[in-house]
């Protein structure tokens, strides 16, 4: 570098390693997560309303709080469900709404709404996670721990990131006030009365005053005693008129694991939550409460898979590494520029953390693709600097920088397009652009600042043996030529048509996957069971198939909530689980009253959801439309009506024959429908009559308030004991009603003359009711789920709708058929999108490089037949296209450019393109090899259980498989193009493509591209 420059090694060195030194420290505090799932956000409300039933909540509590929660800013669909006890309101946010600011509205909207509410309505309880993700934290507790079910719930959900906490199996115990009729008829006090002096006299609450001093005022009732003397008119108390007592609460659920009952706790994180961080804290709460013990942690196993992604990152870069030092057969220089590497990692891990990212599973796995891309550079500086004979590092410098400059760039401008993209691709997008562009842009300023300095001081140029001799750095034209020979025109342009065509249509043929945090390690399935089934006959029914799996091999535990109507298995298998499931399918065939529900991955197949919305019932309507579609498709069975399963669920069942059908579906292997609703059940309604009300002096309202306190065992407070939260709860005698005719002579008190009973003022019938009322943006629906044997039943989804179009539906009813997957493919329209408008970018950038358009078109149109090798790759190996393997295809269009600079000179001159190629063909082939040896390990990543694949690792091989198959698809493609540019006649070629045209000025350029044969490559290659 000249005399000049003979102090400042030092001042090089001492920079780059204050740099290396900051973005170390910086970037190794970036705090770790796994992956944050788009469209995640998503809050509950959840209400209770003891003892009202599923109609009555709808129309005071559900439909309300729709009406009012629809108009919060971000919330894009309501949906709910009614059933008796409870409401439970599911709200969907936009991808640009705030979690933290719809929950704070939210609150705001249900203070206003539930002072509406009747007095003996639960406080509602807001959630900030999604009802239809599974857990992802369980533990367990024996039930003689002394921990309540409150008491738990209490401290697990105080924990930051904890969405929802279920917890069930363990007993609990309330306060009965429990009336009694000679004493209570004749003092002429309501229930109402009651439940008001209950209230009254059980306070709790804060206040403060000017000097901003807290203070607490409490008053509560925690014991039977207590209860007694609350005062209620004159002289007389609870005590006079009611027996008060405690009573432990039968047990809604029971939980068990490997046969043995315990009290299990379910947590679900916070849409936006970090749950490697919200496991941590978990833990710790667990292990501090004695006798407990963590049944399941997703957390440990997000671990793991960040573990292999660390192994991955490592062997690809000693990968790297040791390519670079065959390439270039001395070992200093092949580790300075492996010091890029390092740099580059650390600076974007710094990068991610003062941009407030954190280090997922996204970009770590573009930390291993990095990996072979950033070193590409340095390697081509290299080369040329130790292969020239005696000019300084600014000559090599000059030579290089343009090129490797525009190579940066064209690999960075794929991401460019990303700023028109919706937030939802970009949440997916983004971790992975803004890794690889903090890594090459690292990358680039130490190929181009410190490395020269570094190679000048540790390796001068060597002089070489025959200084007249041109050096031919890469290989010899005259030894490279017998290596090369041109294929026929004709071959290769067929080859290329082959190619490209059947790369779109393996595309379009390739089936549509999902990107999903499922365990391999779990399998989750449901048995329903008709209704009106009580818990305990549930477990007896169940019990049998709980020892079979208990007992049998491969499954390490066997965790078994069970419900009313209902028993959720979860297993946790350490053997492969195809046979296992075959076995649940035929024990579970021979339970009575009960069907089998399994996920999607398990059943092996895809499903379409159809929704149907209307006012009134629509049970009805979606049976006959389904029973329509088993007519029209040529069902063999019949379809149950009798089961539910939830959104997520899916079962085995009926089959469609493999034949075609009116509905327009040839060679269909199997259909299957569930529905999410059960049959009606009958209920008994009293129907008042108005002119017979009025003429006793009462009111509907008052009519349907008594009776609701008589039959219902409100819960009319809560109070605070040892034991936790506990229900204040009113009730009449059990034996004050054993059939009807006691019902119909309940006196009716506050009437005008004695005796008015029920049936003086109504009338009773029994009429068929559902028990669960659903609703979807605040209309009624009904809704089933058509599960097929393919991967990807998106093709259905027209045909159904055809068929929909033609059944006469009522009235106002709309249908919706496989929303899910029209989402999906918006998205993949959306990337086919991005994905044209980067190959825009891309030839705007050439254009400004080249300054003219032949050789931009040329190295354009190379690039969809490079993607058909992604594709065709995709085919082989049978991965399914997902949005996170599509990713790839935006990398291999930055890479595949990269090679077309180094044949396709800036200034045309003598030397043809396949000329060029030859020469240049070991440096594309070393930075293709360098970017394959980066993410290969990914290929090989961790075999889960029983060589099932880890979440997300098959889309991480996927995105590998794309890029390296892109990567050398690029060369064989370029090889192609420029044999078929190279002239018949070797003669004619100066009057050819590559002769600079008479007339026109000849610019001055760095020498680059431009430079002679045998004076190096150009970086970037495949990589």
């Amino acid at each position: 570098m000249g005399n000049r420059s003979t102090p400042r090694p030092l001042r090089y060195l001492f920079l780059f390693l204050l740099l290396g030194a900051s973005v170390t420290i910086l970037g190794s505090k970036i705090p770790l997560s796994y992956l944050k799932e788009a469209g995640s956000s998503s809050l509950q409300v959840l209400i209770e309303y003891r003892g009202a039933f599923e109609r009555e909540i709808e129309r005071i509590i559900t439909i309300p709080l729709e009406s009012a929660l629809a108009e919060i800013r971000g919330v894009e669909e309501i949906y709910s469900l009614s059933e008796p006890g409870q409401s439970r309101i599911h709200i969907l946010l936009s991808e640009c709404t705030s979690l933290q600011d719809a929950y704070l509205e939210t609150r705001e909207v249900i203070d206003r709404i539930y002072r509406q509410f009747p007095p003996v309505v639960q406080r509602p309880l807001i959630l900030r996670s999604d009802p239809r993700k599974d857990p992802v934290f369980i533990a367990a507790f024996p039930l003689e721990s002394g921990e309540s079910e409150e008491s738990l719930k209490r401290r697990f959900q105080s924990v930051e990131g904890v969405g929802e906490v279920e917890v069930g199996g363990g007993r609990k115990e309330e306060l009965l006030i429990r009336w009694i009729p000679d004493k209570g008829f004749p003092t002429g006090i309501s229930f109402s009365e009651i439940g008001s002096a209950i209230r009254a006299w059980n306070v709790s609450g804060g206040f403060g005053d000017a000097t901003g001093v807290s203070q607490n005022l409490l008053r509560l009732i925690d014991n039977p005693e207590g209860v007694e003397k609350v005062p209620l008119r004159r002289i007389l108390t609870v005590g006079d008129i009611a027996e008060v007592m405690r009573r432990e609460i039968p047990r809604e659920r029971r939980a068990r694991v490997n046969g043995e009952e315990l009290l299990v706790l379910y947590v679900r994180p916070e849409g936006d939550g970090n749950l490697l961080k919200l496991s941590e804290q978990l833990t710790l709460l667990t292990r501090s409460i004695p006798g407990s013990s963590i049944l399941y942690d997703r957390g440990t196993k997000m671990k793991s898979s960040l573990e292999e992604l660390f192994l991955a990152l490592g062997i690809g870069v000693v990968g790297v590494v040791l390519l670079t030092g065959i390439f270039l057969h001395t070992l200093i220089p092949a580790l300075l520029v492996s010091l890029s590497i390092p740099f580059s990692t650390f600076s974007a891990l710094a990068t991610l953390h003062l941009l407030g990212k954190t280090l997922d599973v996204v970009s770590l796995s573009a930390l291993t693709v990095g990996a072979g891309l950033v070193i590409d550079s340095g390697v081509i500086l290299a080369d040329r600097f130790m292969e020239r004979s005696g000019p300084p590092m600014e000559a090599v410098l000059s030579e290089v920088k343009d090129p490797i400059l525009l190579s940066t760039l064209t690999t960075v401008g794929v991401f460019l397009p990303l700023l028109f993209a919706s937030p939802q691709v970009r949440l997916q997008f983004e971790p992975l652009a803004l890794t690889l562009i903090a890594q090459l842009g690292a990358s680039l300023l130490y190929t181009l600042v410190f490395l020269p300095v570094f190679l000048a001081v540790s390796h001068p140029p060597r002089t070489p043996t025959n200084p007249s001799a041109s050096p031919l750095p890469l290989s010899s034209p005259h030894r490279a030529t017998h290596r090369f020979h041109a294929s026929p025109r004709f071959t290769i342009l067929f080859g290329f048509l082959f190619l490209l065509g059947g790369g779109i249509y393996l595309l379009l043929q390739l089936p549509k996957g999902k990107d999903g945090l499922e365990d391999p390690s779990q399998l989750d399935f449901l048995l329903e069971f008709e209704s009106g089934v009580p818990l305990e006959q549930v477990m007896n029914y169940t019990e049998p198939l709980e020892r079979f799996l208990s007992h049998y091999p491969g499954v390490a535990q066997v965790r078994v909530k069970y419900e009313r109507e209902r028993a959720t298995f979860s297993l946790e298998l350490s053997a492969p689980r195809k046979t296992l499931v075959q076995e649940i399918c035929n024990r579970a065939s021979s339970i009575p009253h009960s069907f089998l529900f399994l996920g999607d991955s398990a059943r092996g197949g895809g499903s379409l959801s159809v929704v149907l919305c209307g006012e009134g019932s629509l049970e009805d309507t979606a049976v006959a439309f389904a029973f329509h579609l088993q007519q029209a498709a040529h069902l063999t069975k019949e379809v149950h009506r009798t089961k539910e399963a939830d959104r997520k669920a899916s079962a085995y069942g009926r089959k469609f024959p493999s034949h075609s059908s009116p509905l327009g579906i040839k060679n269909i292997r199997g259909l299957d429908i569930v529905f999410h609703f059960k049959e009606t059940l009958p209920s008994k309604r009293i129907i008042l009559d108005p002119q017979r009300i009025g003429r006793f002096g009462l009111t509907p309202k008052e009519v349907r308030d008594y009776l609701y306190t008589s039959l219902s065992e409100p819960v009319i407070d809560k109070s605070i004991t040892s034991q936790g939260e506990t229900d204040i709860r009113l009730s009449f005698p059990y034996r004050f009603f054993r059939d009807s005719a006691n019902l119909l002579s309940l006196s009716l008190p506050g009437t005008r003359g004695p005796g008015v009973r029920v049936s003086d003022v109504g009338a009773l019938i029994e009429k068929q009711s559902p028990r669960r009322l659903y609703r979807t943006n605040r209309r009624r629906s009904a809704s089933f789920t058509i599960l097929t044997e393919f991967q990807d039943p998106s093709f259905l989804i027209l045909p159904l709708r055809k068929a929909a179009e033609e059944y006469p539906f009522p009235a106002g009813v709309t249908i919706e058929i496989g929303k899910e997957w029209e989402e999906e493919a918006a998205k993949y329209r959306q990337y086919l999108g991005l994905l044209l408008l980067s190959l825009g970018v891309l030839l705007l950038i050439l254009l400004g490089f080249y300054q003219e358009l032949t050789y931009p078109v040329l190295v354009i149109l190379q690039l969809p037949f490079s993607l058909a090798f992604s594709a065709w790759a995709l085919w082989i190996f049978q991965i399914p296209l997902t949005l996170s393997i599509a990713t790839g295809f935006f990398l291999s269009i930055g890479t595949g450019v990269n090679n077309s600079l180094l044949v396709f000179p800036r200034r045309r001159n003598a030397v043809s393109p396949l000329e060029r190629f030859r020469l240049s063909f070991r440096g594309m082939l070393t930075a293709t090899l360098t970017t394959i040896a980066g993410i290969l390990p990914l290929l090989f990543r961790g075999g889960g259980v029983g060589g099932a694949a880890p979440p997300l690792s098959e889309s991480f091989a996927g995105l590998s498989l794309v890029l390296g198959a892109g990567s050398i698809g690029s060369l064989m493609v370029l090889w192609g193009v420029v044999t078929l540019l190279e002239p018949k006649n070797p003669m004619n070629r100066k009057s050819g493509l590559f002769e600079q045209p008479k007339g026109r000025h000849q610019r001055q350029h760095p020498p680059g591209l431009s430079s002679p044969p045998g004076q190096g490559s150009l970086p970037g290659g495949g990589g």
